[in-house]
């Protein structure tokens, strides 16, 4: 894979989390559980659960992601008018590795700590 593959799979990646990051952290705003919001959005919960964790399954294999059709659902029920309400939304919401960066900054952990 090319070093310019890699980025576009970065980038990729990255949008992918910041919207299933973006889905949990609004429907806790909205003081929503995954089954009210699956209600909401006409879903399963399982569906909801699997897209915030990112780990939407095709037979057994990790697929290409969730549909427009559910996100623009799942958009909606948070109250978005358009999914690009909600994609702007997610381009707001830090990536994964800086908030790992932040937390570590914020938590000091010993690592010689006895038992």
């Amino acid at each position: 894979m090319s070093k310019k593959q890699a980025a576009g799979r970065r980038s990729h990646e990255d949008i992918d989390d910041r919207v299933r990051i973006a889905i949990k952290r609004l429907r806790e705003k909205l003081g929503l559980t995954q089954k009210e919001l699956a209600q909401r959005a006409e879903i399963s919960q399982a569906y909801v659960s699997l897209t915030e964790r990112g780990r939407l399954t095709q037979t057994g294999r990790r697929s290409a992601g969730i549909s427009l059709k559910a996100l623009q659902k799942i958009a909606q029920a948070l109250g978005m008018a358009r999914l690009s309400d909600l994609i702007r939304f997610a381009e707001n919401v830090p990536d994964v590795d800086t908030v790992i960066a932040e937390a570590k900054q914020v938590f000091t952990i010993d690592d010689d700590v006895d038992g």
